[in-house]
C-alpha cells in the first residue's frame, strides 16, 4: 500500500510539473532584421548579390544547453544587378529572397547568466525571385524568374539577456543551398515566455 501511495504522489507531482505555465519557461521568440550575401547560380547563370530580410525566430530551450527553433525570413531588400550569359548578352535584373524557412537543433554555451553562446545546425527551404530584362537582336523581352530548393545551414551566435524576459541576439548563418552559399549576418531581439 505504501509504494502505491508513493507511486501515486509521484506521479501527481510530476504532473502538477507539467502545467502550462512550467512547460512555457523554455519558450522564446524573437525578430529582426539579417543581411544576406549569396554566390551562385541564377538560372546557370554566375551572380554574386547582396540582399535583406526581416526574419522571426520561435524556440524552444530544452534546458541550458540543448534547444530546437524554427525560422522564417522574408526578403525585403532586392539587388539590381546586370548578369552575363554568352548566348543572350546582358541581363538586368532585380534579385531578392522571396522566402526562407528552416529547423534547427541548438547547442548553448551559457557564459554568464545573461550571456549565452550558441551553435545551430539545420535543414531549410528558401526560394529566390528575380525579375529580368535583356535585349537580343534588338528586341527586349522580360521574365520573371522563380527558383526554389533545400539544404542545410549552420551558424554560431550570441545572445545577451537585458531582463529576465527580454534579450538582444546576434549570429552568423552559412546557408548551403543547391550548391550555392549564402552567408546570413543577424541582428534582433526576443522575449522569453
Amino acid at each position: 500500500m505504501t509504494d502505491t501511495v508513493t507511486k501515486l504522489a509521484m506521479l501527481l507531482t510530476s504532473a502538477a510539473m507539467l502545467t502550462p505555465g512550467v512547460l512555457a519557461q523554455g519558450f522564446y521568440v524573437d525578430g529582426g532584421y539579417t543581411a544576406l550575401s549569396y554566390e551562385g547560380e541564377i538560372e546557370e547563370v554566375e551572380a554574386d548579390l547582396d540582399f535583406g530580410a526581416v526574419h522571426l525566430h520561435a524556440g524552444y530551450d530544452f534546458n541550458s544547453y540543448i534547444g530546437i527553433e524554427s525560422e522564417f525570413l522574408y526578403g525585403v531588400n532586392d539587388e539590381d544587378v546586370t548578369l552575363f550569359d554568352e548566348d543572350i548578352g546582358d541581363i538586368d535584373a532585380s534579385v531578392g529572397l522571396n522566402y526562407l524557412v528552416g529547423v534547427y537543433g541548438r547547442a548553448i554555451w551559457p557564459v554568464s547568466d545573461s550571456f549565452d553562446l550558441f551553435a545551430r545546425a539545420g535543414w531549410v527551404q528558401a526560394e529566390l525571385d528575380a525579375d529580368a530584362t535583356a535585349t537580343v537582336e534588338g528586341v527586349t523581352e522580360s521574365a520573371s524568374i522563380s527558383e526554389s530548393d533545400s539544404g542545410y545551414a549552420i551558424g554560431i551566435g550570441a545572445s545577451w539577456d537585458m531582463t529576465d524576459r527580454f534579450y538582444l541576439r546576434a549570429d552568423y548563418t552559412r546557408y548551403t543551398i543547391d550548391e550555392s552559399d549564402t552567408d546570413g549576418v543577424l541582428i534582433g531581439a526576443g522575449f522569453k515566455f
